[in-house]
């Protein structure tokens, strides 16, 4: 098996919050840290790695340099990535193959989502730029769980306070985190607005529908596992019998919600519920689909420390949050920000009944929370276009005039 074959093993460690890791993983590192010092980068060249394969940030991505006649190779997980979301000059291999390897340590330029490789640091002539997920603003991560700082890098955020908060949870200095904008809500400005589009209806003739994204409570990342709050049933925040209750108040209100699981939930949702429909990634992408181009076809959002609420703030829909278990969380993950209520712009809801009653009111066409909704928005986001993905390549590109090569410690990219 090679290097890359090691690292892309996942092994449970079977405790809660955390784990030793693998030896071999351990080893396989050092090879891979080894060889990206060693062998020169092409400042021509890009890698991209996402979590997952088809991940909206880095779709973005692809496409700006493809316009640009730059390189691109998409390290992937799976051995086929679905056609029709990457441009078609986007070369793929699979990650865990000396190929992909290869690609890594040779591209001047590596964009990833959640790092590569157990987190090599960048090699010779080699910039990284970390786009991640989203800024939750609530829960805890990385450094401020104790996790380790990302090596060197850059990390785009969306807002001056979502600046302080990554700065935090990767240990980067300020310089090395520009605000720019995140590339994945590229894709959901850009995406159709049709409420009456042929998948919603396929999936439900409910007049309401909103997207339901729970964060994990009982999760599983390679050979870490954590418990936060309390876990619920099927992967939600409530027991299998409040969601049947649930579901009976939903068809009452001639409303639905859409269920996407957090991608490390360590279970999926497997009731049998008419109101309560359950979505997965394999189904968005068989429709042409991901979470950011699917979220413009629905009335709203349904979360709760998930940081997809700040990125839909710039759709300027319905938010509501479900989130019986805020304490409990609060006991055993964390927020960021304090009082994390005081900074949600929709209804906060400890029961069904109150989840159910804030759907109505939504259904009703009333949108008692859109002033908070907008003010939150400019808190939160400096830019709100679809240019976050030009503005992250150029930024790139600037930097390597600039410096002919990686930025070193303490250098300030150009307009960060």
């Amino acid at each position: 098996m090679t290097a890359g074959g090691l690292l892309a093993r996942r092994r449970r460690s079977g405790t809660p919050g955390g784990g030793s890791e693998p030896r071999g993983r351990r080893l396989a590192a050092r090879v891979v840290r080894v060889l990206n010092r060693l062998v020169p980068s092409a400042a021509d060249r890009w890698a991209l790695v996402g979590v997952p394969d088809v991940e909206d940030g880095l779709v973005a991505v692809a496409a700006d340099l493809v316009s640009r006649g730059l390189s691109v190779t998409l390290l992937t997980a799976a051995d086929a990535v679905p056609a029709g979301h990457h441009p078609p000059e986007v070369r793929m291999v699979r990650r865990d193959r000396l190929a992909g390897l290869w690609a890594f340590v040779r591209a001047g330029v590596v964009v990833t989502t959640h790092g590569v490789y157990d987190h090599t640091p960048a090699g010779r002539g080699q910039t990284l730029v970390y786009t991640w997920h989203g800024e939750s603003l609530g829960k805890r991560a990385e450094c401020l769980l104790g996790l380790p700082a990302k090596p060197d890098g850059l990390a785009p955020v969306l807002s001056d306070l979502g600046a302080l908060e990554r700065c935090a949870e990767f240990g980067l200095p300020p310089a090395r985190v520009p605000v720019i904008g995140a590339p994945r809500n590229d894709r959901m400005l850009r995406a159709a607005r049709r409420p009456a589009s042929p998948w919603r209806k396929r999936l439900t003739g409910a007049r309401t529908v909103l997207m339901w994204m729970p964060t994990f409570r009982a999760g599983r990342s390679g050979w870490r596992e954590r418990v936060d709050g309390t876990r619920g049933d099927a992967g939600m925040p409530f027991t299998a019998e409040e969601l049947r209750r649930l579901d009976d108040l939903l068809l009452a209100r001639d409303a639905c919600l859409l269920v996407k699981l957090h991608p490390v939930a360590a279970e999926g949702y497997g009731l049998d519920t008419r109101a309560i429909v359950p979505v997965t990634d394999a189904d968005l992408l068989s429709q042409g689909l991901t979470v950011y181009t699917a979220l413009p076809l629905v009335d709203g959002l349904v979360t709760d420390v998930s940081s997809i609420w700040v990125d839909h703030l710039l759709l300027d829909r319905p938010q509501v949050f479900a989130f019986p278990d805020l304490d409990e969380y609060r006991a055993t993950r964390g927020f960021v920000l304090e009082p994390y209520e005081a900074w949600l712009p929709g209804p906060v809801t400890r029961t069904v009944e109150e989840l159910a009653d804030a759907v109505g009111e939504l259904a009703a066409g009333r949108d008692p929370h859109a002033a908070a909704r907008r003010d939150a928005r400019r808190r939160l986001h400096r830019f709100t276009d679809d240019g976050a993905a030009t503005r992250l390549v150029d930024l790139v590109l600037d930097t390597q005039r600039e410096t002919g090569s990686r930025p070193g410690p303490g250098y300030c990219p150009p307009r960060c």
